[in-house]
């Protein structure tokens, strides 16, 4: 009996070292099969047309199952790949699946209950979508602190010996007949666990049934069981301690435990293990034994595999040597693109603040320029008033003249008597009324053309004033835009050695892709292409002749022409011969006809009151005749000269009120350019804010592309860590490998021996069972399919537990 318990713990012992095999074999042929299935894909989004086959549309499952730590499920989410082998328009499916999405494609499809039609036109068809059915295989996971029961919930941040128990529990049962008779046998799986430790917290690592590998800095942990196969093989307990062997159904993880906590850890559960047994009932022990070497070959061929696996990390480990070298050299160009974007940002705050300046001066300018024309208008409705008043002093004087040629003929007359001597003074005494009244008159106009005069000449002074800050401002402008010039200059080189730097990436990931092809590898070449793209686009628009520097180099230039103009415009007001000197001398002349005036007016106030004298004196005419034609000769005479003086007041009041209209005609036209000098200064201003916000964002953004980078640079030394770990941890599998079919797959060859047919029987029962279970959410009669299960269970922290 031992003997015979023997042979068929080497049978269970072979069926590990083919799950092992084939579980390689499957990788393989995966890959190979996903390789060719998307080399012409033109995006990630998109899956090639197949070449048609003979061979039947293909299910290949995967079901993902998330539990909390205990093993209690929280969503099952089931991931489809339809290999269209013969290339079908239409791929007719079963699916018992909710929420069903193509994940790779655009493909639609048709559902009537379970049926589901897919419009394939040839390609693949991968689709996800959820379950709550009950999956083949439960895992439990119980928790034991210094020997006592714990729950998952209570073990966060908890000291001392733990154990880790993982359970399996088949629940897939089916009839199969075993030598003529109907026999209960489970659906056979094969399940393994994976989680890993931190060293730091977990010590003196103990596995029942399964396998502990240390980097130094992790543990990890790899479990195996067979839920169900001890009873489906008809072995009772008693018979596997005769023999001091078991067949597992759990594995177990003991250690020494500071603050307890773990991270996610994954099963896999498969029964293709299973599949590929085939064992029929004429089989003998001998024909078992040419199967295991079979078996023996395939061993043997794992070892060759895992030597591969060690040769392609140590590629694998270059590649990410020059990939480091790369990231490197791009954190240098990113820096030195994040030193010109600052300097870059500095300039724009100069133009910016530079056009702040202008737009404030024009502002004041044009106010000045207003104001000298409120003034100019005073100055015309003032001087029209002198106008007219001169006028009517003028012809005044002819009255003057008149009485003043009355009194020579009077006086000539003086026989007459005294009544037309006072007939002739009271003539004079209302010319010279009159005549008071009219300079009154002309010392008013005067009066408003002073006022006038001298707002225009506060105008010309507040325009001097705004031109001077003017000229300020558009000085800022220029080297404002100067900076401006020199910052896209410096974000060139930064951008240039940016673009080499991503481009040496660039080459480090095809390298990475070439030895190593994969879809993230691929999808990161592709991001990386465009961005190079992107990157180049804008250096050309930063070269010479490009539109940012060509724009750049025209605000500079249209900068330097503004302060040219505003310095012409400033000679004009405040230059010894500008419009601020000739205001000036207005004003003085207008003070000294205003002084004339106010003379005249009190001398004709005193002429005025010498008539009435004269008139008083009038009856004392006989007395003093001659000293009355003297006077009145001379009076004459003054009289004539003061006609002459009024004609030629008159003549200047005339110029002076045609140039004050022009001047306000100019002083009108000046307004309005001001007004649009300062519009188009406020424009000036919004948009050098536009660009002042657009510059400190690139100015932002380059430092976060250098934080990212400097992550990046971080990381990749991690990565180049992580790989020679990957490599190290190779070549320990490599060696493990070889000393496992040394010393267990070649000896239990050598031992097998005895009467299995029993056990052969079952296995073939159970081999077919499990070739029938080939899919958990449905399949089609007209395909073929596989299912496997991911069990990812949740990890203990003290965070979740606060």
């Amino acid at each position: 009996m031992k003997k015979h318990i023997r042979v068929i713990a080497g049978i269970m012992a072979i069926l590990i070292s083919v799950g092992a095999t084939g579980s390689y074999a499957l990788a393989q042929q995966t890959e190979t099969e996903t390789t060719k299935a998307v080399a012409t894909a033109n995006d990630d989004k998109e899956t090639a047309k197949r070449e048609p086959t003979n061979q039947k549309s293909f299910k290949d499952e995967t079901v993902y199952i998330t539990t909390d730590p205990s093993g209690k499920t929280k969503k099952i989410i089931v991931s489809d790949w339809l290999k269209n082998y013969k290339a079908d328009d239409v791929i007719k499916d079963v699916t018992k699946l909710t929420d069903i999405e193509n994940v790779k494609g655009d493909e639609s499809f048709k559902q009537s209950g379970e049926a589901l039609d897919w419009s394939a036109k040839g390609k693949d068809i991968y689709y996800r979508g959820k379950s709550d059915e009950q999956t083949p295989v439960e895992v439990k996971v119980s928790y034991k602190l210094d020997g006592k029961d714990m729950t998952a919930e209570s073990m966060a941040g908890k000291s001392g010996r733990v154990t880790i128990r993982y359970d399996f529990v088949n629940n897939m049962k089916t009839t199969e007949k075993v030598n003529g008779k109907n026999v209960e046998v489970y659906v056979p799986f094969a399940t393994i666990s994976g989680m890993i430790l931190d060293t730091n917290k977990f010590s003196n690592v103990e596995v029942t049934n399964g396998k502990v590998i240390s980097d130094g800095n992790r543990t990890i942990v790899a479990g195996l069981a067979f839920p169900g196969l001890s009873e489906s093989l008809g072995l009772d307990e008693k018979k596997l301690e005769d023999v001091d062997f078991e067949i597992p159904e759990s594995f177990e993880v003991t250690a020494d435990v500071k603050k307890f906590e773990t991270k996610t850890s994954i099963t896999a559960v498969t029964n293709q293990v299973f599949t590929g047994l085939d064992f029929d009932a004429e089989d003998t022990v001998d024909s078992l034994k040419d199967k295991l070497n079979e078996i023996n070959d395939a061993a043997i061929q794992l070892c060759d595999g895992t030597a591969q696996l060690y040769k392609g990390t140590r590629d694998l480990s270059t590649g990410t040597d020059t990939l480091v070298t790369g990231i490197d050299t791009l954190y240098s160009g990113s820096t030195k693109l994040d030193d010109g974007a600052k300097q870059l940002a500095d300039g724009t705050t100069k133009l910016s603040a530079g056009a702040k300046t202008l737009s404030d001066s024009t502002g004041k300018l044009s106010k000045g320029v207003s104001s000298a024309k409120s003034g100019s208008k005073n100055l015309a409705d003032g001087l029209s008033k002198v106008k007219d008043g001169s006028t009517a002093l003028v012809n005044g004087t002819g009255d003057l003249k008149k009485g003043v040629n009355d009194l020579s003929n009077g006086s000539n007359s003086l026989a007459k008597g005294a009544t037309d001597l006072s007939n002739g003074t009271e003539k004079l005494q209302s010319g010279t009324k009159q005549l008071n009244d009219k300079t009154g008159e002309l010392k008013s106009g005067i009066d408003s053309v002073r006022e006038g005069s001298m707002k225009l000449l506060k105008g010309v002074e507040s325009a001097g004033d705004g031109v001077k800050q003017l000229s300020t401002g558009a000085k800022n402008l220029e080297n404002g835009a100067t900076a401006l010039s020199s910052g896209i200059d410096n974000a060139y080189n930064g951008l240039s050695q940016t673009i080499n730097a991503n481009k040496q990436v660039l080459a480090g990931l095809q390298q990475l892709y070439n030895q190593a092809p994969s879809d993230s590898i691929q999808t990161m070449i592709g991001t990386l292409q465009q961005t190079i793209a992107g990157q180049e686009q804008l250096l050309n628009s930063m070269a010479a002749g490009g539109q940012l520097k060509a724009g750049a180099e025209q605000l500079k230039n249209g900068a330097g022409q503004l302060s040219n103009g505003i310095t012409n415009l400033d000679n004009g007001i405040n230059g010894a011969s500008g419009l601020k000197a000739g205001a000036t001398a207005l004003d003085g002349g207008i003070s000294k006809i205003q002084t004339g005036s106010g003379q005249l007016h009190s001398a004709t106030t005193q002429l005025s009151n010498s008539s009435k004298d004269l008139n008083n004196g009038a009856k004392q005419v006989a007395g003093g005749a001659s000293q009355l034609n003297g006077g009145i000769s001379s009076l004459k005479n003054g009289s004539d000269k003061m006609s002459n003086g009024l004609g030629s007041l008159d003549n200047g009041i005339s110029q002076l009120a045609d140039g004050s209209k022009k001047l306000d005609n100019g002083l009108l036209q000046l307004d309005i350019g001001a007004t649009k000098l300062y519009g188009g200064t406020q424009q000036l201003y919004s948009s050098s804010i536009l660009l002042d916000d657009g510059a400190k964002k690139l100015a932002n953004g380059s430092g976060d592309l250098t934080g990212g980078i400097k992550k990046l640079k971080d990381g990749s030394g991690e990565l180049a860590d992580g790989v020679k770990k990957l490599n190290d941890g190779a070549k320990k599998l490599d060696e493990g490998m070889n000393e496992f079919n040394e010393k267990a797959i070649q000896k239990l060859v050598k031992a097998l021996d005895g009467d299995v047919s029993d056990v052969l029987d079952r296995l073939q029962a159970m081999s077919k069972a499990a070739k029938r279970y080939n899919s958990y959410s449905g399949i089609s009669k007209e395909m073929n399919g596989e299912v496997k299960f991911v069990y990812v269970v949740d990890g203990i922290s003290k965070k979740d537990k606060e």
